[in-house]
């Protein structure tokens, strides 16, 4: 199943995605998703929103979708495919679109021909874009397919609306993500883990941008020698220490249609192991080790969450990216979140927020708007919510997100194993994994979202625990230095991307400590950042020290080191 939302028909700023769902074998079948940026959405826009495909074809064969001049219905046919098996994965995306004269290309790899369980599909040539790192490609091709290709005449699309590109031009985090690309992710994550990024030199490469088709923020780096991506995330498994060689790993991936992380978790078992070898190593055809996240909230999803950790593509932004909680808290209501809730690395409340998070990105999923734009509109502030879907023209996304997830947990029957208790009672999944009749009779009302809600907060009413957490633990709520005496000190703070270029890489403040954050970054501002913006820049920055998150209200003291930061995690 392809499909397209709403805001991809209107040629929506970053709104360039198409979904794809595919059912794959095993004992149970699986259901997949993921989605994709190219030109591939927006053309399929020209013909349907939707496009099924059932049944298996002989041999090896490319789908071509057409629009048919002197008729209303689209013609569709089937044609073997003009290259043999071993022919690189964009090298087809390529020669499809000349022979075609069009950029809309799906196309599966030699892994997916060779039956490996991971084998991922590629998309457009702009450069190719890969996705479905859960086996995708191979769904494709056990149809007789190894690519799709959609007709249409070139068309000019319609101008962006001004409107939508002043509100993303606002946003730091989007312009911070079209300066850095995906590779911006690893400085939040080694502020987080207390290691230095791994060592690359980008300056060493020559490079272009891009990001999908319409995209005013491109977040992706292009490396005119192989013009394939480079992103920080594949990489830092293939040679951390050896970025020519993890380039070198990552292109032959690529060609081959194989998800480059998975790659690396085989890695981890077989450390010398080549892409072309594992083709021929049959053993080693079936899913990957599956190691556990980092983060906390990505493990809590990778064994609760209905689509798992991967379609969560910026990770739940509002508790990691956001300046601190109050966002969060917002957006939560009428559900409380406690302190320790607040802390990304404390399970308390972590089932919520998982909750939040996928409802949002299952919406924006449906409606084909970028995630990432999302998660930095309203991570800045930006927009509100139901800002964001009046003017998206969805409203109650929260809803229709929920709506979606409950529709997949009836279709795979069973969710995972091992549920969190409270995101499985806000899902309205039982002890079984299956969905509770309450949760169907509140999905045809259109209340699922606040039944869910109400539930939940009825049972912690029972328990009596929600109160007596709202204030417990952790650092930034509480006056613990309010009974030490204050006295002049010096602590720094350390500046990462544009807010270096603002202030400076490292600034040294003086003043009366210990005192709170948002007292120290006034004095920080008050120090220079001159430059216009600097204090919208500086606002929406968040604060870590030691490898922790901390809270606007948190106390710095003596000789300390603050890193800012202002960046989305994910990508």
């Amino acid at each position: 199943m392809l499909a397209l939302g709403p805001a991809v028909a209107r040629s929506l700023p970053t709104a360039a995605r198409l979904s794809i769902l595919a059912v794959l074998p095993g004992s149970p079948p699986r259901i997949s998703d993921a989605q994709v940026g190219s030109a591939f959405a927006r053309s399929l826009a020209g013909i349907a929103h939707t496009l099924e495909i059932h049944g298996q074809a002989r041999g090896r064969n490319v789908l071509v979708i057409e629009e048919a001049p002197a008729s209303a219905e689209p013609t569709v046919r089937l044609e073997p495919a003009p290259f043999d098996a071993r022919f690189p994965l964009p090298a087809r995306c390529a020669l499809l679109a000349r022979r075609h004269q069009t950029a809309a290309v799906l196309a599966c790899g030699p892994a997916a021909e060779e039956g490996l369980a991971f084998a991922t599909l590629g998309a457009g040539v702009e450069p190719t874009s890969y996705t479905g790192r859960e086996g995708l490609g191979l769904a494709l091709f056990q149809r007789g397919l190894v690519a799709i290709v959609v007709r249409m005449p070139r068309r000019t699309p319609p101008p962006p609306p001004r409107e939508w590109l002043a509100l993303l031009e606002r946003s730091p985090r989007l312009l911070e993500r079209a300066r850095e690309g995906t590779l911006e992710s690893a400085v939040p994550h080694s502020l987080e883990s207390q290691a230095a990024p791994p060592p690359f030199e980008l300056e060493a490469l020559r490079s272009t941008k891009h990001g999908c088709a319409g995209c005013p923020t491109p977040c992706g780096w292009v490396f005119q020698r192989s013009r394939q991506g480079l992103h920080h995330s594949a990489l830092a498994p293939l040679h951390a220490h050896d970025p020519a060689a993890a380039q070198a790993t990552l292109e032959r991936l690529n060609e081959l249609g194989i998800d480059a992380k998975s790659f690396a978790a085989l890695l981890e078992l077989h450390p010398d192991l080549a892409p072309d070898a594992l083709l021929a190593r049959t053993d080693l055809h079936g899913p990957p080790p599956q190691p556990a996240p980092r983060r906390l909230l990505a493990r809590l999803a990778q064994a609760s969450a209905l689509r798992r950790s991967d379609p969560l593509r910026t990770s739940p932004f509002l508790l990691h990216d956001a300046p601190d909680s109050s966002r969060l808290r917002a957006a939560l209501h009428p559900l409380n979140l406690s302190t320790l809730g607040a802390d990304p690395e404390h399970p308390e409340h972590k089932g919520r927020i998982l909750y939040w998070h996928e409802n949002l990105l299952a919406a924006l999923d449906t409606c084909g708007f970028c995630a990432f734009s999302a998660a930095g509109l309203l991570t800045d502030g930006i927009l509100t919510l139901e800002e964001l879907g009046a003017r998206l023209e969805f409203p109650d996304m929260l809803e229709a997100g929920a709506q979606a997830l409950l529709l997949l947990a009836e279709l795979q029957g069973i969710a995972p194993s091992g549920l969190d208790p409270e995101y499985a009672a806000l899902r309205g999944l039982g002890p079984d994994g299956r969905v509770e009749a309450w949760a169907r009779e509140a999905a045809e009302k259109g209340r699922l979202v606040r039944t869910a809600m109400e539930r939940l907060l009825a049972l912690e009413a029972q328990s009596g625990i929600a109160a007596a957490r709202q204030h417990a633990g952790g650092e930034g709520a509480g006056s613990q230095s309010a009974g030490h005496g204050r006295a002049a000190g010096r602590f720094t703070f350390v500046l990462h991307g544009t807010l270096a270029q603002h202030f400076g890489p490292e600034r040294v403040v003086e003043c009366e400590l210990p005192c709170r954050l948002d007292e120290a970054l006034e004095r920080l501002l008050a120090l220079g950042g001159e430059r216009a913006g600097a204090r919208e820049w500086l606002l929406q920055a968040s604060a870590w020290r030691a490898g922790k998150k901390l809270e606007r209200g948190a106390w710095v003291r003596e000789g300390e080191r603050v890193d800012l930061v202002v960046a989305l995690s994910g990508g």
